[in-house]
């Protein structure tokens, strides 16, 4: 095999690696776009992966946190930390989902 086409198969490959992770992008920011305070987590989080950090509320980025939350779920942009975009949702002790918040730099 030539490097031309060892050139040609790593690209394809990184294309399609880049791809994948912007569409899960996209999913995970719709899943934050649509949900409403009172889902249950199970609902709100089916199907986004991974999450980046999940912690007990204000542990990962501090600042004020909704009373009574008992957990955070944070999902990561795929060029984070390059380009900070931080998706959290803040769940009670019950796991319904209290409120949502997009971390973004400035």
């Amino acid at each position: 095999m030539n490097i031309r086409k060892i050139l040609i198969v790593f690209g394809i490959a990184m294309l399609s690696l880049i791809g994948v992770q912007l569409l899960r992008w996209h999913q995970r920011k719709t899943a934050f776009r649509i949900s409403r305070p009172g889902q249950q987590r199970s609902v709100v989080l089916a199907g986004l992966g991974k999450p980046w950090a999940t912690a007990t509320c204000g542990a990962t980025f501090g600042g004020v946190t909704p009373s009574g939350c008992a957990k955070e779920v944070i999902y990561a942009a795929p060029w984070a930390p390059l380009l900070p975009e931080y998706l959290a949702f803040f769940f009670d002790r019950n796991d319904i989902l209290m409120e949502t918040y997009r971390y973004v730099s400035p």
